[in-house]
């Protein structure tokens, strides 16, 4: 009991700031929020979310993380959250999309380590977020001190290049911010056929119908991505499972992915077991898996999320 009341006496004292900063497009302004505890942080933690969602619905994952002493940021990407002018723009990511958001996760990485220096640095992404953080090892690795990947998979190589093809090729014909219904059944329309007995075409996500409904209704989620976007993400899946990609994520850096057992994203368990297969296979010395029985795509909004919590907040003071 009184260890509970401390955890709630921390996240009281927790200030939340929101601030932007220029993307590397050139043109977008950047929306973050930052966790900032009350005692001086042992770590930062940095989130990637996923696709058509926001930083905001990480608020009380980055509040545990927060209480516990370490200090989180996150952006919502381009095409994303706040980071739109107009709710119509959800979901459309420019050329290069998925390159301008890797920039932009480093440009958040070193507003972050600027504001404090000398302490750990980690980065956490969840479904595409989780994709982009990969390749942001690949690309940026030196000096990370953990990678969490959420809510993962492994994409078979020809399968992901037939996409990001076929998506350039809309876009090139119809306009990269075309919606495309074709592009959006073949790359989420199934999942929810993966799911028994699914009362909703979003069932994937949860097993809790409230947390689903909390993402219908929520107007900054849920979009159809754009054909460019589609372009991007497809990109991003390709590169993170690439020779340079494996071999360019630092062998010692410790990697945690943490997914659900009936997430059709990590192909119940299977996509994510080949991931971090291959990471081990390119000579990675710390590769964990926790596979979670019974959870779907979003494990930080299940109804038992608080294992996943505590399994976080373990391996963070283990590998820490």
């Amino acid at each position: 009991m009184q260890e509970r009341e401390q955890v709630d006496q921390a996240k009281e004292a927790i200030k939340r700031e929101e601030f932007y900063f220029d993307s590397s497009d050139g043109e977008t302004g950047i929306r973050v929020l930052a966790w900032i505890p009350a005692t001086a942080p042992r770590a930062i933690v940095q989130i990637a979310h996923g696709m058509v969602e926001h930083i905001e619905r990480y608020d009380d994952f980055a509040r545990m993380l927060a209480a516990s002493g370490y200090v989180v940021f996150g952006n919502d990407h381009i095409g994303h959250g706040k980071s739109v002018v107009h709710v119509s723009e959800l979901g459309e990511l420019p050329v290069g999309g998925n390159d301008i958001m890797i920039s932009d996760v480093d440009a958040l990485r070193r507003i972050a380590q600027d504001r404090f220096p000398g302490i750990p640095y980690v980065l956490f992404g969840h479904s595409m977020g989780s994709f982009i953080a990969r390749c942001y090892a690949g690309r940026h690795g030196a000096g990370l001190a953990g990678l969490i990947l959420c809510g993962s998979g492994d994409q078979p190589r020809p399968v992901a290049f037939a996409g990001e093809r076929l998506s350039r090729l809309i876009a090139r014909a119809s306009g990269w911010d075309y919606r495309s219904q074709f592009l959006h059944n073949m790359a989420v329309g199934s999942y929810a056929k993966r799911i028994p007995d699914a009362t909703s075409p979003l069932a994937w996500l949860n097993t809790s119908e409230e947390c689903v409904k909390r993402y219908a209704d929520d107007p900054a989620c849920g979009a159809m991505f754009s054909a460019g976007g589609y372009a991007s993400l497809l990109s991003l899946v390709l590169e993170a499972s690439s020779s340079g990609c494996l071999h360019g994520i630092p062998s010692e850096l410790p990697i945690l992915f943490v997914s659900g057992s009936c997430d059709p994203v990590g192909d119940m368990g299977k996509g994510v077991r080949n991931a971090a297969a291959a990471l081990i296979a390119s000579d990675h010395s710390d590769v964990e898996v926790r596979i979670y029985e019974g959870m779907r795509h979003e494990i930080l909004n299940e109804p038992a999320h608080e294992l996943v919590y505590a399994d976080v907040l373990d391996w963070l003071e283990e590998r820490l």
